[in-house]
């Protein structure tokens, strides 16, 4: 076990975040908080009817993912009062933490809703373990800010980004480019892709910080339609170029369920330091998108646009 310190599991999409998140669901002594920053946060009340639909849609949608069933529902612990004050953590909730502010600086309005969260499960004498999976560059600041251990979970980026589906799935790569426009510091590593989106209006509109999710998922779903298979992968591979490395700066440890699955030691040592149990852990599965990508060319073209920006980007 860790102590007095909380735990943050910080990854992207499709990466394994929900299996480990459901294993300190099943721990003994943690409060878990899946996805801080999810826009459906925003939703919840303490209506147990409108709380039951939402759940049940909620499991719907996460067994399509293949995703493991976190028993009591996907989103327990946002009902609960914060101690000290009279409403609940999702009332801290805002939808730009999840969306506009991914790849900015943590808020202090998110820094303060994280820090609630915490004192709610200090207050039950448990430890907070929080499953991002829209860190971005927030995770530099919560690092900082946040005390505990924070862990960068990551997957190899070509079979991560076949499995968000692109072209089939219309939620992972609309809301990676509503991330990627949220943030003016990543325009230059984004010059490619930007004249083909500026008649939209989306651009503008992550300018300003409009951030209703459906309207914004609205605009940018057809967008995302239009774009060829190298610029999707383009977007992709910058989301998860900037979140790795930003990861890698801030976070103690950085792992992936495949290397876990593949070193029995290491994930011994995991179990054993965090108090749970990985029993049922599997590798996984390696695949490419069912359409022709030039991987390596776009890899080197971004990373060089990052290496020249890094400064601003990270700094």
């Amino acid at each position: 076990m860790t102590g007095r310190g909380d735990v943050f599991i910080h990854a992207m999409w499709r990466t394994g975040s929900t299996f480990l998140t459901s294993r300190f669901r099943e721990a003994d002594g943690y409060l878990d908080f899946y996805e801080p920053f999810h826009e459906a946060i925003s939703r919840l009340d303490r209506s147990s009817g409108r709380v039951r639909r939402r759940r049940q849609e909620q499991a719907a949608r996460q067994e399509a993912l293949n995703h493991p069933r976190l028993s009591h529902g996907y989103f327990l612990n946002y009902n609960a009062p914060v101690p000290g004050q009279d409403k609940p953590l999702c009332a801290l909730h805002c939808n730009r933490y999840g969306m506009g502010d991914v790849y900015r600086a943590l808020s202090p309005a998110a820094a303060q809703y994280l820090g609630a969260a915490s004192r709610l499960a200090h207050h039950a004498d448990q430890i907070a373990a929080f499953g991002f999976c829209r860190s971005g560059l927030q995770v530099t600041e919560m690092a900082r800010r946040l005390e505990g251990e924070h862990i960068y979970l990551y997957r190899e980026p070509r079979s991560q980004f076949a499995s968000y589906k692109p072209g089939e799935n219309d939620y992972f790569m609309p809301m990676t480019l509503v991330q990627l426009l949220g943030a003016d510091r990543l325009r230059p590593v984004l010059k490619p892709v930007l004249p083909k989106l500026m008649a939209s209006g989306l651009v503008r509109r992550m300018s300003r910080g409009g951030l209703s999710p459906r309207l914004t998922l609205k605009i940018a779903r057809p967008q995302v339609a239009k774009l060829p298979a190298n610029d999707l992968y383009r977007l992709f591979y910058t989301s998860w170029l900037v979140s790795n490395e930003a990861g890698r700066r801030a976070c103690q440890e950085r792992l992936s369920l495949t290397g876990l699955a593949s070193d029995p030691r290491q994930k011994r040592r995991l179990e054993d330091r965090l108090g749970i149990t990985l029993s049922q852990l599997t590798r996984t599965p390696q695949r490419l998108a069912p359409f022709e990508v030039d991987y390596r060319q776009i890899e080197r073209d971004v990373e060089s646009r990052l290496s020249r920006h890094a400064e601003s980007v990270f700094g």
